[in-house]
């Protein structure tokens, strides 16, 4: 069969033909797809969207007009663009005709308004490629936070299980002896959070009590502790920590005579109860500076004499005496 040609009355109009010209490479950096050659085909100014979204969304001509504010007027572009729920916000699947060249990508978005927003965005940065891109659009209220809030740090925690102290310390007793006398004490301690308890040992350098009026009669004075105490934990700010004490204590003290026609020795064992305030101060890894001070009463008055008489008292253990430690703590 011969198809005939319908001819024209009046000159025809002729299409004319326009080459596609390349948009810059840039747009498939700014838009972040890939990018090959269109058809060569003439594309009308102005916005060409299909839009797809749930009806929750913003619509496909509120885009549109996001696009132009973005894009300004005299632009040429075309898209296509899908908007689907997900578990974590929404997918777009997105195409993107400009200039003659075309992309593709896929994007998440926390919530419908923020998809309509990038959507628009990057159809207008496309559409504008050959010219300095335009600032972006403020994203609405409900996108992702740049930075996600964070609930305010804990307080540290008290330690649970038991710590173990030890603390070799230099010491000081007033009241126990007749003059005051230094010592040197080691004390272990247990310590469950803000509770502890432990056991110390001192011994005290030696002196010598006269009888009243004389400096060649009286006796030399030896003494040993051994404490047990517990303490509760009061304060405890940074480095530093305050602790009240109780304890019970068990002296021994030898006095042997002097100067007498006939010298005697003597020994006396006793219990004093304590009370007093323990102090830490950490230094850094395992190691602390402790210091202490207690005052004691003991609990049957001490009198030592050298002969059977009142006057021959030489001394009289203070109703109070009073001790002070420091010295350095290991703890593990």
């Amino acid at each position: 069969m011969r198809v005939s040609r319908p001819s024209c009355s009046s000159p025809c109009a002729r299409m004319p033909r326009h080459s596609n010209t390349p948009a810059p490479l840039i747009l498939a950096a700014i838009v972040g797809v890939a990018v090959w050659p269109g058809r060569t085909a003439a594309q009308a100014a102005g916005v060409g969207l299909v839009w797809s979204a749930p009806a929750s969304c913003p619509d496909g001509e509120f885009v549109r007009r996001r696009i132009e504010a973005l894009a300004g007027p005299g632009v040429a572009v075309a898209a296509r663009a899908a908007v689907t729920a997900a578990p974590d916000g929404y997918n777009v699947s997105l195409e993107v005709r400009a200039g003659g060249l075309t992309g593709e990508r896929t994007l998440t978005a926390p919530s419908c308004d923020a998809a309509a927003e990038s959507v628009a965005a990057i159809v207008a940065l496309a559409a504008t490629s050959g010219a300095p891109a335009p600032s972006p659009a403020p994203m609405p209220s409900t996108a992702v936070p740049l930075v996600a809030p964070t609930a305010p740090p804990s307080p540290p925690s008290e330690r649970t299980g038991p710590e173990f102290r030890a603390a070799l310390e230099a010491a000081l007793d007033v009241g126990t002896m007749p003059a005051p006398s230094p010592g040197a004490a080691l004390t272990v301690e247990v310590a469950f959070g803000r509770i502890s308890a432990g056991l110390s040992g001192a011994l005290w350098l030696n002196r010598d009590g006269y009888l009243t009026g004389t400096t060649t009669q009286g006796a030399h004075f030896a003494l040993q502790t051994y404490d047990a105490f517990g303490c509760y934990t009061l304060v405890r700010s940074g480095p530093v920590d305050v602790s009240s004490c109780v304890g019970i204590e068990i002296a021994s003290m030898a006095a042997d005579g002097f100067g007498a026609t006939s010298p005697q020795n003597s020994s006396a064992l006793w219990v004093a109860i304590g009370a007093g305030a323990r102090a830490r101060l950490e230094l850094g890894g395992h190691l602390a500076l402790a210091l202490g001070l207690e005052g004691l009463v003991p609990t049957i008055p001490q009198q030592f004499r050298i002969d059977g008489t009142p006057s021959g008292s030489v001394f009289n253990v203070a109703p109070v005496a009073f001790r002070g430690e420091v010295g350095p703590e290991v703890r593990f």
